[in-house]
């Protein structure tokens, strides 16, 4: 191999490598943005269920309050 082409081999290598880089770092950033997303989604889910609860312990006590 000419020193000419290797050089061309070494710099479109090194361009592969940027590119894949990229797209790792890409990958991951999506994986992270999933994994907050489902982290968001728990935790309003959560503070649902506990506001719902709480209501329902309310109208009951307010339910047991009528009949008492």
């Amino acid at each position: 191999m000419s020193r000419r082409s290797a050089g061309f081999v070494g710099a479109w290598a090194e361009m592969q490598r940027q590119h894949q880089r990229q797209v790792e770092a890409e990958a991951r950033r999506r994986r992270e943005e999933a994994r907050q997303a489902r982290a968001y989604q728990r935790h309003a889910t959560q503070e649902y269920r506990q506001y719902r609860q709480a209501e329902a312990r309310r109208r009951t006590e307010e339910l047991d309050a009528q009949v008492a």
